[in-house]
């Protein structure tokens, strides 16, 4: 039962986090300009979409290690953050969606394996 929970939880964090990393890649499309798309386009597109590939990557290369990945998630918030403290950047909107977001996916993240740990030391330990 409260493994069911638990997947459920994880299912909560693991769709915000793949749904930020494809509002980072929305940002990658200004790129184009007008008339055609050239080859330099394309790639300049693909070099400002890495950083959601490999938001994408360690979701997918974690997916059953929701601590490791609310970890990450917590990281790549307090380097968003560090970024807004140390530059004259004050878009308190900007903050809001590059750091807390991540932030709230990590701590569902942690929280989900920590429960996902507990649950499995309660498992054994009623096992004879």
């Amino acid at each position: 039962m409260i493994q069911g929970t638990i997947t459920k939880a994880v299912w909560i964090a693991r769709v915000p986090a793949v749904l930020y990393a494809l509002f980072l890649m929305l940002f990658s499309f200004d790129v184009f300009g007008g008339a055609g798309v050239t080859a330099k386009e394309i790639g300049a597109f693909l070099l400002h979409c890495v950083p959601s590939f490999l938001i994408l990557l360690l979701v997918f290369v974690t997916w059953k290690r929701p601590r490791l990945t609310g970890l990450f998630f917590i990281l790549l918030a307090a380097g968003f953050a560090v970024y807004f403290l140390f530059t004259k950047q004050r878009d308190v909107a900007s903050y809001y969606l590059l750091s807390v977001i991540p932030a709230a996916v990590g701590v569902i993240y942690l929280l989900c394996g920590i429960a996902k740990k507990d649950a499995a030391k309660e498992e054994k330990a009623q096992k004879p």
